[in-house]
């Protein structure tokens, strides 16, 4: 068999089902969306919670895991907080909605993620000695893009109060 044959029947089940979902919330947010506010908390707190679970996992010292994960974390705040379309929000004070425009940074970041925590973990598999540098390089990226998704959050409540009302989306 070849060695990516081995890989994918070696992949849990689950792995599949979360690369589903982060396909699926990528691709609805490809288009303009009028939500509730507090549906933005969605994937912060998924991405949140998925890094602080996997640094239970991690053969590293307690600092060196919350050092890493909280320098990741702090990066992607950055750029999260510089990449939040602010400009282009609207919100619909009278129904309690916010109109955010279409996408691909969610989808691409998503998919990024998932492909390089997975190829960490192949590569940890394949070379347990390597175990250390993909678990630190793990807590970055998982540090990462929580921070981006919580920095969009972040700019996004802070801009709030002063975005635009929306034009009604019916006549």
């Amino acid at each position: 068999m070849s060695t990516v044959t081995q890989i994918l029947l070696h992949t849990p089940p689950w792995v599949f089902g979360l690369f589903a979902a982060l396909l699926w919330l990528g691709l609805r947010r490809l288009s303009p969306s009028d939500m509730k506010p507090a549906r933005l908390l969605i994937v912060p707190a998924v991405f949140l919670a998925w890094g602080v679970a996997g640094m239970a996992t991690k053969p590293l010292p307690a600092e060196t895991i919350l050092l890493g994960w909280l320098a990741g974390l702090a990066a992607g705040l950055a750029v999260g907080m510089l990449n939040a379309p602010v400009a282009a929000l609207r919100v619909d004070r009278a129904a309690g909605r916010i109109r955010v425009p279409g996408s691909a940074a969610p989808l691409l970041i998503g998919m990024g993620v998932f492909f390089t925590k997975y190829a960490l973990a192949v590569a940890t598999a394949m070379r347990p000695d390597w175990r250390e540098f993909t678990a630190l390089a793990e807590l970055a990226v998982s540090g990462g893009s929580a921070g981006y998704f919580v920095g969009f959050l972040l700019r996004t409540a802070l801009a709030y109060p002063g975005l635009p009302d929306a034009a009604p989306s019916h006549p």
